[in-house]
């Protein structure tokens, strides 16, 4: 019976290996929840025209935080990156035509 090819790209965790993953994942998740606890202190904040583009901003510290490393592409094979670039460029486009079918209105 042969092992299976997946087994072997990854060594076995061991009891450090094991510590030092949950201690970076401890850390992203403090990072996502201070991004949190900033986008809710600033919904309260009068920053004028920039409410938006800072909201944006944090938003996508947090997904791009989220999409490195909670959906690991930081180590994923090329077929994953492209296909999440993908998303992210049919994001794009749909954001393009959404704003300027609403600058045609104004």
């Amino acid at each position: 019976m042969s092992r299976s090819p997946h087994l072997d790209a990854h060594p076995r965790l061991t009891r450090q290996g094991v510590g030092a993953a949950l201690r970076r994942f401890g850390l992203i998740w403090l990072a996502l929840i201070a991004l949190l606890f900033v986008s809710c202190f600033l919904a309260y904040v009068p920053l004028g025209r920039w409410n938006l583009p800072v909201g944006v901003v944090i938003a996508v510290i947090k997904a791009g935080l989220v999409v490195a490393f909670f959906m690991g592409l930081e180590k994923a094979t090329s077929l994953n990156r492209l296909a999440a670039s993908a998303g992210i460029v049919f994001l794009l486009v749909m954001f393009t035509l959404t704003f300027s079918d609403l600058f045609t209105r104004l």
